[in-house]
């Protein structure tokens, strides 16, 4: 399920992309320091927290999610399958699917945040409205920029960025739009 936010373009993205590396002191040949930034998450944005939680606690098909509660505090929860192989292997399948939970939170920091509490297919949200297509781009962008993406062969961003195949693949063919 998606919802709309207010539009945004993938220079935009890129220029938030660009500002978060430079916070983190994070240069373009190298990878983004998923964790990292994930542990001092809390410290940078205000009412923020995560918490890894037992598999069987979130939806099969979630394996993180980032949750605005009642109290106006956001909480981002990782299945602990997921974030265990994050932190063993650098699996970047794993780190993806937290980054970008991480990029919700910093898109809704930003004001990114839903205009509706009704949620649609993401068919019927045009991508750049969609909250998941916002967090997908700036996921993409932080993990293999695309300065990076336009130079380098997909087993080159693979290795060098700690992605998945599938991810390094549609940041190559992102690159030039």
């Amino acid at each position: 399920m998606d919802y709309p936010t207010k539009p945004i373009t993938r220079a935009t993205v890129r220029d938030i992309a660009s500002a978060i590396r430079s916070i983190f002191n994070v240069p373009v040949d190298q990878p983004f320091p998923v964790l990292e930034v994930l542990d001092r998450l809390p410290a940078i944005l205000p009412n923020t927290a995560f918490e890894v939680v037992e598999d069987y606690e979130l939806d099969e098909n979630v394996p993180a999610q980032c949750v605005l509660k009642s109290d106006g505090t956001y909480t981002i929860y990782i299945k602990n399958t997921v974030y265990e192989c994050a932190y063993k292997y650098h699996t970047g399948g794993y780190l993806n699917h937290i980054l970008h939970e991480i990029c919700h939170r910093l898109l809704f920091y930003f004001g990114y945040t839903p205009i509706s509490q009704r949620s649609f297919s993401n068919k019927s949200i045009p991508a750049y409205c969609s909250v998941e297509w916002q967090a997908k781009a700036l996921c993409g962008e932080l993990m293999v920029p695309h300065e990076a993406a336009k130079t380098l062969s997909v087993p080159e961003i693979v290795k060098r960025y700690h992605t998945s195949r599938e991810a390094a693949e549609y940041q190559k063919k992102v690159a030039y739009r």
